[in-house]
């Protein structure tokens, strides 16, 4: 016997023979919630970033996702959860083009938390894009089918050494194109100041578009 009440539950019982389960009954939390999608995440390839959860992640046993055209996917405690996060990997789950509707929190003690969210995930990229950077590190040309995308938005970060904490920053951040681009070379020395002597310093670049996921671009 419980010495409590369960937050939630199913009632057994026997017809024919056969167990039969009710309905879940108890506590059932609902509300919205909003997510930021990043397409370059730490853990996942897609990572989402919640706002309006009231879920302890550390109290959750799993979630389940729900898209506009109803398929659920469930979603496993430290795998695909983090702390405020949700996220996984390209090579298990492809939502690209599809909206997220639905957020189903399990909760351990049996309690669940519904979230309606209208979060879309744009498509992966087909193509590719590739960038170079000049000696002096002043301008940076981006090459490949920008034609292809809508509202193209080129970002050029600039870090200095390799770990975690190392400096990093942006150093252009604006309409993407094929004509070079000046890169903020007083950034870039500022960088190199609050890194260690003689550290290597790296080009990286990503564009981001309304139609596609973000895509990170080859620097040569």
């Amino acid at each position: 016997m419980l010495s409590d009440v369960p937050a939630a539950y199913k009632e057994l019982s026997i017809e024919n023979d056969k167990p039969v389960f009710s309905e879940a009954t108890g506590t059932v939390v609902s509300g919205e919630a909003t997510g930021e999608v990043s397409y370059t995440g730490h853990h996942t390839d897609i990572e989402i970033t919640l706002e309006g959860v009231e879920a302890d992640s550390a109290q959750i046993s799993g979630v389940i996702v729900t898209t506009e055209g109803g398929t659920n996917y469930a979603m496993h405690q430290v795998v695909n959860i983090w702390r405020g996060e949700l996220g996984w990997d390209l090579k298990d789950l492809d939502l690209g083009g599809q909206t997220i509707t639905g957020l189903r929190f399990l909760m351990k003690d049996g309690s669940i938390q519904d979230y309606a969210v209208n979060i879309k995930i744009l498509p992966a990229y087909s193509g590719a894009f590739s960038g170079s950077v000049n000696a002096d590190m002043d301008t940076f040309v981006l090459s490949g089918p920008i034609e292809d995308l809508e509202d193209p938005q080129l970002t050029v970060t600039c870090t200095v050494g390799s770990g975690r904490g190392v400096p990093s920053d942006v150093v252009f951040s604006g309409a993407a194109g094929t004509d070079p681009v000046n890169l903020d070379t007083a950034k870039i020395e500022e960088l190199k100041a609050a890194g260690e002597a003689d550290a290597e310093v790296f080009i990286s670049a990503t564009v981001d578009s309304t139609n596609c996921a973000t895509v990170i671009v080859t620097v040569e």
